[in-house]
């Protein structure tokens, strides 16, 4: 009873291994189509992801950034040596002094008439020389570097020619108002003008004659003063006439010589004083 037991489980148990095996990981089953193993779903690619960084806030300073340091310039100990610079020597314009005409400086020139070929305007030995070689020459000359109010000129003039000339003294000349003009004359006579420049002529003011004007060949002092509205005439340190015009208030002095009818007038100033009255 005990062996046909055991032989009923020896056969089942064979009968169970005919009908399954196994391989690996498939199971087959005899006798039915085998299912089929499915197949896993195709692994899609996988993409990383980076992390996004996170920026950090910058920050804020707890102190003030120190600033760049200034150059530091080093003081002199010691207080600089002043160079000394000799300033240029400007001769100014003296305005009263007595000219000696050692080169005619300062001086200018001009002609109310006659011909200039026939004057010779020089200064020569320390005189200025006037040499008029034709007839009705009214030669003129200016000091040119000083404007004057009230001014005197006296003149050392000596006649070396004939006996027929005026030697002139004026004050105020200016080229747009005239000027006044006082004429001594070698033979004894004198006048006083002022020439009006806005209608070209000259205007008679005074006249007359003297006996302190030293005739012919001879050397005269002539003195002429313009101070406010006198205007005084001296021959030979004498007041010979004094009048009043309130014309001209300023401008230029200077000397004048003139010739007529007759020459050569020859006229030579030793000095001119420019002084003030």
């Amino acid at each position: 009873m005990v062996r046909k037991s055991l032989i009923v489980v020896l056969v089942v148990a064979l009968v169970t291994m005919a009908c399954s095996f196994s391989i690996g990981s498939t199971t087959f089953s005899i006798g039915s189509t085998p299912e089929p193993t499915p197949e896993p779903p195709p692994v899609q690619p996988t993409r990383t992801i980076e992390p996004t960084p996170t920026l950090e806030p910058t920050p804020e300073p707890t102190e003030e950034p120190a600033e760049a340091p200034l150059p530091t310039m080093a003081m002199p100990t010691e207080s600089p040596e002043e160079i000394e610079v000799d300033e240029p020597v400007v001769d100014e314009p003296e305005p009263f002094f007595i000219e000696e005409f050692e080169d005619g400086d300062g001086w200018v020139y001009f002609l109310m008439s006659g011909d200039e070929d026939d004057m010779v305007l020089e200064a020569d030995s320390d005189r200025l020389v006037f040499d008029l070689d034709g007839e009705e020459i009214y030669a003129y000359v200016l000091y040119d570097e000083y404007i004057y109010t009230d001014v005197g000129i006296e003149a050392v003039a000596e006649n070396r020619g004939v006996n027929s000339n005026n030697v002139s003294l004026l004050c105020r000349y200016s080229d747009d108002e005239g000027w006044y003009e006082f004429n001594i004359g070698s033979d004894g006579l004198y006048n006083i003008l002022r020439f009006d420049q806005r209608r070209g002529e000259y205007v008679l003011l005074a006249s007359g004659g003297s006996n302190s004007i030293n005739m012919g060949k001879a050397v005269n002092v002539y003195t002429a003063t313009c101070k406010g509205k006198k205007l005084t005439l001296w021959i030979n340190g004498r007041e010979i006439k004094q009048i009043e015009d309130a014309s001209l208030r300023e401008g230029q002095v200077g000397i004048s010589v003139s010739s007529f009818d007759q020459y050569p007038v020859i006229v030579e100033f030793d000095t001119v004083e420019i002084f003030q009255p």
